[in-house]
């Protein structure tokens, strides 16, 4: 007996670090996922890397025996921990982990393994988390990642379609299931790291605290007005609310020379509009067009040595099914 479990990518539409200072963030699911494969095991843990067909586990001593040196599985060993820890209850388990989300690269990867371990283990062991619950436990291994993450990621692949997330109380305002429309996301193929960024901008906000205030206000707007839009089915606004996020985002360092290289070739390609998402300094940035030139945009963006794909929303969220073998 086994169980499947996936989570889904995000993607945010306006909000990106403001959001981390007490600021509101719009976000989106997105369909591409992580997916595990969580069964029982003669060790206590055990990791099967299908893309790699490699194996790690921990031995009864509780030390990793790795197939890499350089890999790092604290992030899974901590979901798995804290979900025996919330439940009372442990096993030996092999989860089998496998991902189209790119790695680093601003579309929530992180959130989505911690997410889908702590779904798929908790219904392993005859649980099925509310979603207040599953925020709760995944967070212990996104703070191993992140340090002290706003929350949004989770909040968003936990419950899939449109999230409004308040940064400052760190819980969800809105969330719409029903969102259907095609976006573009360009991958830069350069990797960053989410806490550093975070960081940067944090002495930027302590320096310059009345003006980061007022972007922090402003970015409110945008998101707000940029889920209006979105509701009402207003691409146009929409598109137009990326272009001020970015406006802002670009003003506080987080952009690159490649992204911002990326973001141009979109707009004069006739994008309704383009942004960098996530933390920025490398990663992945968004386009909104209408559908029938998602293709052209595809090829524009891939000239410049980036690697483009078309998503849309997953309006599911983290979800797990019990099989047997």
């Amino acid at each position: 007996m086994f169980v499947d479990a996936s989570a889904p990518g995000k993607v945010i539409l306006a909000g990106e670090h403001f959001v981390v200072h007490g600021g509101k963030a719009l976000a989106l699911a997105i369909d591409r996922y992580v997916d595990v494969r969580v069964s029982s095991s003669k060790h206590p843990l055990e990791v099967y890397h299908s893309e790699r067909g490699e194996v790690d586990y921990l031995d009864q001593r509780g030390r990793w025996i790795l197939s890499s040196e350089f890999r790092n599985l604290t992030p899974i060993e901590t979901s798995v921990k804290k979900t025996f820890e919330y439940l009372g209850k442990r096993a030996n388990l092999k989860l089998d982990i496998s991902s189209n989300i790119p790695v680093s690269a601003g579309l929530g990867s992180s959130a989505s393994l911690s997410a889908a371990i702590v779904k798929g283990v908790s219904h392993r062991l005859g649980y099925e988390l509310s979603r207040d619950e599953l925020i709760k436990v995944a967070s212990e291994s996104e703070k191993v990642v992140h340090g002290d993450p706003s929350g949004v990621d989770l909040a968003t692949v936990i419950s899939g379609g449109l999230v409004l997330f308040d940064g400052s109380t760190r819980r969800i305002l809105k969330n719409v299931k029903d969102v259907d429309f095609p976006l573009v996301v360009g991958n830069s193929l350069d990797r960053r790291s989410t806490g550093d960024l975070v960081g940067n901008v944090g002495v930027l906000s302590s320096k310059y605290k009345d003006i980061f205030s007022l972007f922090v206000h402003l970015s409110d707007h945008v998101v707000e007005q940029g889920l209006e839009a979105t509701l009402r089915g207003d691409l146009e606004t929409l598109g137009r609310m990326f272009n001020i996020s970015h406006g802002l985002l670009h003003s506080i360092g987080v952009s690159t020379a490649k992204l911002e290289a990326m973001i141009f070739k979109s707009l004069s390609h006739g994008a309704l509009g383009a942004k960098v998402t996530g933390a920025g300094g490398g990663g992945c940035m968004i386009v909104l067009t209408g559908s029938e030139e998602n293709r052209d945009m595809v090829g524009a963006l891939k000239s410049l040595g980036s690697e483009p794909f078309i998503v849309r929303p997953d309006n599911y969220g983290v979800k797990s099914i019990l099989k047997a073998k």
